[in-house]
């Protein structure tokens, strides 16, 4: 089982039928079981299969797999704290709170973090998640990615190294959505991922891609002029911080219809820069982070200028959406 999650439990759905609980379903790496905290009818509580987490999507129930145990073990168990029951560790009995107070566990974790929480929650390590992108270690630890039960914790920096806020991603399907920010207040789209680690070094284009996930693969593999701008559009924030940078600018994002909308929206949006894309019939990954070194220098090298391509109907194929410019 993945070292990440500090777990022993080699076989989630032998732990969890152990419990005495049955599956229900499965859908891809997730099972689905009928949670015993609440009448559930239609199965609702999740369990990965890839890592020992389960998250209930009623309930909002959530965490390690032991911590299910003790849920189901102790009626007390309300009284641990939220750090506590993500991070799976041992409880202290106390009065049982009310089944209101339970629900709320999901959201409140989030309401709670701060920056400050940030240096006392563990490292990532080398998880399942991780290595599907071909992220290593030592990369995981240069960039001071932590984590929780449910989530993977990337900090955000201005360019001047200064730590702004969390990102926080779920490691759990069934929440959404998939990112959030954290402080309260905090506006990741006011921000470049990766901007306080951004060098030129030589390359001619500006690299903006999706998410932090993508930025750190593309860094690991030399490619440090590369940013996050944290979803498919920019803020006028970002355009300044991007100009920053530089003039010429290279639209990496996901190779899927998503990623592509995301090109043009973008794209149209960048009108004073020199916007370039790939060329889609180079690009064979779903993603820049699955992305080897090869195909990432191979797509590079071989530009396209985006209003070329808006111009030749690249995005107006009969299988993807039809975009129009915008007056």
């Amino acid at each position: 089982m993945d070292k990440f999650v500090g777990s022993q439990i080699k076989d989630p759905i032998a732990f969890i039928e152990g419990l005495g609980l049955m599956v229900v379903m499965t859908m891809g790496n997730e099972a689905y079981i009928r949670c015993p905290f609440h009448v559930d009818s239609r199965p609702s509580l999740c369990v990965s299969l890839n890592a020992p987490i389960f998250y209930c999507q009623s309930c909002q129930r959530g965490g390690h797999l032991s911590v299910l145990k003790r849920m189901m073990d102790d009626k007390d168990f309300g009284e641990d704290s939220i750090e506590d029951i993500l991070q799976g560790k041992k409880h202290e009995k106390g009065q049982p709170k009310s089944i209101q107070e339970e629900e709320k566990r999901a959201i409140t974790v989030l309401a709670k973090m701060n920056i400050e929480d940030y240096d006392s929650l563990p490292a990532a390590e080398d998880g399942k998640y991780f290595r599907e992108r071909g992220i290593r270690l030592d990369t995981i630890c240069d960039w001071g990615i932590r984590r929780t039960s449910l989530f993977l914790v990337f900090p955000v920096f201005d360019s001047k190294k200064v730590m702004t806020g969390l990102v926080l991603r779920t490691l759990v399907s069934a929440i959404e959505p998939r990112y959030q920010n954290q402080p309260k207040g905090f506006m990741r789209n006011c921000n470049l991922f990766g901007i306080h680690k951004f060098k030129r070094n030589g390359h001619r284009f500006v690299i903006l891609v999706e998410g932090p996930s993508d930025v750190i693969k593309m860094h690991q593999e030399s490619f440090t002029n590369t940013v996050g701008v944290f979803g498919s559009s920019m803020k006028n924030t970002q355009i300044d911080l991007l100009r920053r940078l530089g003039n010429d600018v290279f639209l990496l994002m996901d190779n899927e219809s998503s990623g592509k909308e995301a090109t043009v929206r973008i794209g149209d949006q960048l009108t004073d820069f020199n916007v370039f894309i790939p060329d889609y019939n180079l690009y064979r990954s779903k993603d820049p982070g699955e992305a080897s070194y090869d195909e990432l220098s191979v797509i590079l090298d071989s530009p396209v200028p985006y209003l070329k391509a808006r111009l030749d109907g690249v995005f107006s194929n009969s299988d993807k959406p039809k975009f129009r410019f915008r007056k």
